[in-house]
């Protein structure tokens, strides 16, 4: 073994515990877009299912016709628990394609134990190609850990077996794959044609142009010998011709594949490897470039260390699954059995409910331990809804700005808010005047019309009722807003439609009409009732209005019309404050605002009956399955995060992933005896040279031929 890499991290028990991790992240459901894996891509016909067979010891089917019509993972396990090999099998669907509910249930509850010999029969399938991903799992006693993916072969030309769209969807499947940073790439050429013409490998420099996450498969090279091109492939291999977009930085290896015809046991197929590497050109390579048992080591290798370099981001990724899980739990709020559990649930929430809208009416905006209600950072939409007090002062000030500027229907004052004399005369001659002889009363010759100013001022203040209504329907509507926040926040999904309907819609409903009342009340009263001010500020308004008129007037007396105007104008202008005042007072604090404060009244539990305490709070079948559903992620992610933080403290710091070699083998895995010679090549007792570069060997005691 080399003395830079960790026995640790070679040790098989811990192979076993990363290969766990992923199953276990996998069935949790959570970051599948950063875990790793090895996927097997390649030509149809390209050896890729006897690859997998000697790989996997899981007879895959090899006739001309068979194909891969799917992606299939295949997960090898050690366990003592079966002392024979069990293979089970499972289909993880494509959460995206159109299936009827039969359908989905059907293909979700697909899962059998399988005997070798049944499993995957030869022959034409009905359905070609698809995104689903068939799972097949062997596990038994001396097995490797290792997890691979098996993708559809890639074919240029439609055959009748492969529809124009069959491969469009098999090209779409491989890229998905392949592009993914997490994947390791084993690209699977056939040595019965030279490697220039594989397809295969335009994908791989497609999606890794610089081949880091690459190990070239030769399969067929018994065929090579046949078409007198071994030793390109070899070159290739040990990146001596000039095809650098193919020295990968995984390297390469080489596979002998079975006549299509035979069914070799594993042991025979060992067998005849090792007899064919004895005095074939082959044996230039360095033994773990050869052979299936190197192989499946390197694969398994590369695999653990890629997981381990992943390890902060899967560790991170199952931390916020597990905070979304407790998050979700948190929502459906405690299992609640009796009514007594339910009666105090209801009342916690309400409770919770009331502090709530009382931190938002006074502004103080305090969120209780462990709920986030109210924002703390700027939203650029505007004011959130759940800081009600905020929108209530800039609707306010809205309100009493705009129904200074549009609530009369003539203006009197400039832009600087100097008298214009002018438009006050030309006002009681254009409208007031007419409009005297039209209201004249039983009042004496000369004496004034003591109502004139009441009628002319409800004529002139007739926009109050108008914005003062839409004044309260914005308030009104920012009270709804809030109480669809406070139900997202503090209430379980299940109970947001049922609170609505039995409780809340007809307490608000109350709420507003109440509020409505009242300002109908005061418009009555403003513009009924012409109640004398009873304010020294009238005498002093008036006195004010009449300086600028006589002085402009010269000494004239003051029109009738021109009197009333005054008296109407002053009147208007205390009126006007007592009116804005009252609609914000009485309208919006006293019957919204403060009514809001109402709604959640703990008391209120206490009367009512368990039939109602039943619809608002307990659980419907909807709720008990995601409640179901949520506890069993639960379980599921607990599990990972547990195994991922195992895997991380015997990994952690010592293991520097960085600098390891990923696939050079130990000495007790692949024992020889070497020698550095000055050109730079290991070469073994009888000179043949293994091509190794001396700068790949680590460490001066360690001779270990490899290739990079």
């Amino acid at each position: 073994m080399s003395s830079d890499f960790p026995k640790y991290l070679d040790c098989t028990s811990l192979r076993a515990e990363l290969l766990d991790l992923l199953d276990s992240i996998q069935l949790a459901g959570v970051g599948e877009d950063i875990l790793p894996q090895i996927v097997v891509v390649g030509d149809q016909s390209s050896g890729k299912s006897s690859a997998l067979t000697a790989l996997t010891g899981i007879e895959f089917p090899r006739h001309q016709t068979a194909c891969t019509q799917f992606a299939t993972e295949i997960r090898l396990r050690r366990s003592s628990e079966c002392p024979q090999h069990r293979i089970r099998a499972w289909i993880l669907l494509d959460k995206t394609a159109p299936r009827s509910d039969e359908e989905r249930q059907a293909l979700e509850n697909f899962g059998k134990e399988l005997a070798i010999e049944k499993f995957l029969p030869p022959g034409p399938h009905t359905i070609f190609a698809s995104k689903d991903k068939l799972v097949i799992e062997k596990s038994g006693p001396n097995l490797p850990a290792l997890t691979l993916v098996d993708l559809p072969g890639l074919v240029k030309n439609a055959n009748e077996r492969q529809t124009t769209a069959d491969l469009k969807l098999i090209e779409e499947l491989s890229d998905i794959y392949m592009k993914d940073p997490a994947s390791i790439i084993l690209a699977v050429v056939s040595g019965a044609y030279e490697f220039v013409n594989a397809a295969i490998l335009d994908k791989v420099t497609q999606w890794d142009p610089e081949g880091a996450r690459t190990l070239g498969l030769l399969t067929k090279p018994d065929a090579a010998d046949r078409e007198h091109i071994t030793e390109e492939f070899i070159k290739l291999m040990m990146r001596r011709d000039s095809n650098k977009q193919y020295h990968f930085q995984l390297g390469w290896h080489v596979l002998l594949n079975p006549d299509a015809s035979s069914r070799p046991t594993m042991q025979e197929r060992k067998q005849r490897e090792a007899q064919y590497w004895i005095g074939s050109k082959w044996a230039k390579l360095p033994a773990y470039m050869r052979g299936a048992d190197a192989l499946r080591s390197r694969l398994s290798r590369h695999l653990q260390n890629e997981i381990a370099r992943r390890l902060p981001a899967i560790q991170e990724r199952i931390q916020e699954w597990e905070h979304l899980c407790v998050a979700g739990l948190g929502k459906l709020g405690p299992v609640l059995v009796s009514e007594r559990d339910k009666a105090k649930e209801l009342g916690r929430l309400f409770s919770l409910s009331h502090q709530l809208i009382q931190q938002a009416v006074y502004g103080t905006r305090i969120n209780p331990p462990g709920i986030q209600f109210f924002p703390d950072e700027h939203d650029p939409n505007g004011i959130p809804a759940q800081n009600l007090r905020a929108i209530v002062v800039a609707e306010s000030d809205t309100f009493e700005s705009e129904f200074r500027l549009l609530g009369l229907r003539a203006r009197f004052t400039d832009k600087s808010g100097k008298v214009d004399v002018k438009a006050k005369r030309e006002f009681a001659k254009r409208v007031v005047e007419p409009f005297l002889p039209q209201i004249q009363g039983r009042q004496l010759p000369g004496d004034p019309d003591t109502r004139a100013p009441y009628l002319v001022f409800k004529r002139y203040s007739k926009q109050w009722h108008h914005l003062a209504r839409a004044y309260e329907q914005k308030i009104e509507r920012a009270c709804v807003a809030f109480l669809a926040e406070l139900k997202e926040c503090a209430w379980p999904p299940r109970t947001r439609e049922p609170l609505e309907q039995n409780h809340l819609r007809n307490r608000f409903t109350k709420l507003w009409k109440a509020a409505r009342n009242e300002l109908e009340t005061i418009s009555w009263e403003t513009f009924q009732l012409e109640i004398p001010p009873f304010d020294r500020e009238y005498n002093k308004c008036i006195a004010e209005a009449v300086k600028p008129q006589a002085a402009a007037e010269s000494g004239n007396q003051l029109s009738d019309a021109e009197k009333v105007v005054e008296q109407m104008f002053a009147y208007y202008m205390l009126a006007e404050r007592v009116f804005i005042r009252n609609v914000i007072y009485q309208v919006a604090e006293r019957h919204l605002l403060s009514g809001m404060m109402r709604l959640f009244e703990t008391a209120e539990v206490m009367g009512m009956t368990d039939e109602i305490i039943d619809k608002i709070i307990a659980e419907d079948e909807e709720a008990k399955e995601a409640r179901r559903v949520l506890e069993l992620d639960m379980e599921r992610i607990q599990d990972a995060r547990k195994k991922c933080d195992v895997v991380a403290a015997r990994t952690s710091p010592r293991l520097d992933i960085e600098t390891m070699p990923d696939d050079a083998p130990g000495d007790e895995d692949y024992p020889h005896n070497g020698h550095v010679n000055p050109d730079g090549l290991a070469r073994s007792e009888d000179g043949d040279s293994r091509f190794v570069s001396v700068n790949n060997i680590v460490g001066s005691d360690d001779r270990t031929p490899r290739c990079t």
